[in-house]
Formats: structure tokens, sequence, C-alpha cells
């Protein structure tokens, strides 16, 4: 994995690589190399990448398809999503301003380049997907989504592509109820993104089942992916986690005495190491040194004393956390070691793995759950709908306690 730092400039990189093949003056078409290096082959390529989430992919194909056809308006306003896709990230202000610049001008085009209404259609339907992406302007985007969604379904009604992505726009102002009669209808149509429109509908149910009782869940249930400060933040206000983990902070074994020589040794400041070394400056910095002060498991600094606030939390690493809330709660520590030495019913989780017992502690509780195929996917990311429905539980067990 590269460095943090590192993985930002070379998403700003790749940005401002695509910049300059798509601006300054017209580009001489490249020679045609083989019967299947058209703009159509390559633009349906990058509508591909683009379902399975490969934005650079994405980028790289619509490029090909405008070194053959500058003009190609399906593949103009492909290459926008894919660079706001890409822009979507932990980059400058400035790059992601540049780039939904630069969207707006492909957008543009692909408008002016359309040939047919199918081309116009894909141009309606990627300007709403851009729009969701971006959010910007931030007070004119859902309207803008909405003018080109309305501009594509009267071109293609029985198309399930404008449908899918204004439910997204829906979703992420939490018009759920919008939202769903809009995915519906993409499961009424029965073509492309019909899976995607039934785990959506899902994902609904599940956020208002987390919804009610919670303070901050309009701010945490849309969210795809819930990052460790805000993780800290959530559990801190939601289980008041001071009042649960006070009366049970570690102390000091009262039979262990010092040598004579190190009693009254104490470190100055400026020798001491703090807990997390990346906090300066970060907004929720109190709420993370709190619950790291609390000795939560699976939101501790790394060895580096790295406690990395921005990073999506892993499902490991929640699971550890619950497991964790579990035995403060219950008062039970047999719970870390409930199923070692039990075969793991995951293929994708060893049974010496660290997180081993963990997993099997939430899964069979009914904290968590694994995906269809029955891996638990220890490295994906937690959905805030996911943070708020375990916290939810959590509460009814606290109330037993």
């Amino acid at each position: 994995m590269y460095p943090r730092n590192l993985t930002q400039g070379l998403i700003a990189l790749t940005i401002s690589l695509a910049f300059a093949a798509c601006s300054g003056p017209a580009q001489k078409p490249r020679a045609q190399k083989g019967q299947m290096d058209t703009p159509e082959f390559h633009q349906t390529q990058g509508d591909k990448h683009l379902l399975e989430g490969d934005y650079e992919g994405a980028k790289r194909a619509y490029n090909l398809a405008l070194e053959l056809d500058g003009k190609h308006s399906k593949s103009q306003s492909g290459l926008a999503v894919a660079l706001a896709y890409l822009a979507s990230g932990d980059i400058t202000e400035e790059t992601k301003q540049e780039t939904f610049e630069k969207g707006q001008d492909l957008l543009d085009n692909a408008l002016s380049n359309a040939k047919t209404e199918a081309d116009t259609a894909k141009a309606h339907v990627n300007a709403v997907r851009f729009y969701v992406v971006t959010e910007r302007p931030a007070d004119k985007w859902y309207d803008k989504a909405k003018d080109h969604f309305d501009d594509a379904k009267s071109l293609t009604p029985d198309d399930p592509e404008p449908y899918f992505f204004m439910a997204s726009a829906e979703a992420g102002r939490l018009n759920y109820e919008e939202a769903t009669v809009l995915y519906k209808r993409v499961l009424s149509i029965g073509r492309a993104y019909d899976v995607e429109a039934d785990q959506e509908l899902k994902r609904i149910q599940q956020i208002q089942r987390a919804l009610p009782g919670s303070r901050f869940g309009e701010k945490i249930a849309n969210l795809a992916s819930i990052t460790r400060a805000d993780t800290a933040a959530l559990l801190l206000a939601e289980l008041r986690l001071d009042r649960l983990y006070v009366s049970q902070s570690k102390q000091s074994s009262p039979s262990f005495v010092p040598p004579a020589g190190q009693q009254g040794l104490k470190l100055a400041p400026s020798q001491r190491m703090p807990d997390a070394t990346d906090l300066t400056g970060h907004p929720l910095k109190d709420s993370v040194e709190m619950v790291i002060r609390l000795g939560l498991k699976g939101l501790e600094p790394d060895a580096a004393h790295k406690f990395h606030p921005s990073e999506s939390l892993t499902r490991a690493e929640f699971a550890m956390v619950i497991q964790d809330l579990l035995v403060k709660i219950t008062k039970d520590e047999t719970l870390e070691s409930k199923f070692i030495g039990e075969p793991s019913p995951f293929s994708d989780v060893a049974d010496s793995l660290w997180y081993y017992n963990a997993a099997q502690t939430v899964v069979t509780r009914g904290l968590m759950q694994p995906d269809a195929s029955g891996k638990f996917n220890p490295m994906g990311k937690v959905s805030g709908a996911d943070a708020l429905l375990a916290i939810r539980n959590l509460k009814s067990v606290l109330k037993n306690y």
C-alpha cells in the first residue's frame, strides 16, 4: 500500500494528466490500430470500468476513444464521471474545483456533440451522476441533477440508468421514500442496475431501522464508509463510553513497588511520546484522545503512534470494537476467547488471525453480517448504516446490565 501522502499525489497527478489530455488545441486523431480499436469499443469498456468502480481504467478507456474521435459524445460525458470519482478522495479543494469545472466543460461538449437521441440521453444520465458525485455547487447540484434526470427520462423512459442515479441523489439528501420509488422503478424495468438497486433498497431499509433514537443518525447514515475519527466521536456520543469504561479503567498493581533508584523519576514532557502523533489540528482530536485513553480495542494507535483519523474503519477493526464493548457491558472477559480453537466458518478469516474471535462474536450475535457467499470481508469498509445499527443493538444490550 502506498503511503497516504503519496496516494494523494498520485490521484492529483492522474487528474492533472487527464486535464492535459483534454485541454489545449485539438489533437490530430491517431491512426486506428486493428478492427476493434474504435471509439465505440473503448467507450463501452469505459462504461464497464465505471460499473465495476475502476475509475482509473474508465478514464484510460475514454481517453483512448477520444484519441480516435475528439468529439465522441458518450466518451466525453463518461470521462467527466470518471474524473469526478477520482477527485472524490482526500485531495486539495483546488484540485476538486478544477475537476468540477473540467467535468462541466466535458458535459457541455458531450451535449453539443451528440448525434443521436441515445447520445443526448447518455450525456444527461452522466450529468446526473457527475453532480451526485461532486455535490457542486453546494446549493444547486441537486436541482441540476434533477433537470438532467427529467431530460434523460423524457428521451429514454425505459432506461434504468437515470432512475438509478437519481435515486442515489435522493438518498444523498436523505429523501429515502423518493429514493425507494426510483430504485423500485429500476427493478420493474428489469435490466441494468437491478442487482445494485436491490442492494440499495436493502441499505435504505437498514438505515431506516438504524435512525430512530440516534442523535447523529442523519449525519452518519448515508455514509458509504465511516472514518476512525468519526467512529470514536459517534461511540462517545451514543454510548457514553467515558461512563462505561471509567469504572473498569486499568489500575496499576498495588503490589508493585519501583526500584528505589526509579522512585520519583519522571520523564520531561519533551521525552514523552504522545499516544497519537497525527491528531494535531484535527477537529475530533479531543474525542479520539478520549477513546485512546479509555483503551477501546480496535481504535488504538498503531506501533508508530499513528491513529489514522481520516482512514476508513475496517470491518475487522469494528468487530474488535464491538467485542470490547460487549466485554465491558457484560463484564464477561471470556467473550474474548470463546471461539478460540473452533474452525472458522468464514473462508476469508483464518482461525489464527487477531480478529477471528471478534468476527465470530459479532456475527453469532447478529451485530454484523457476512456477505451472501459467507465471507466476512475483514478489510472491507463499515458504512454509516452498519455503524448505527450495531450501536442501536448495543444500546439494547446495555439496558439489561
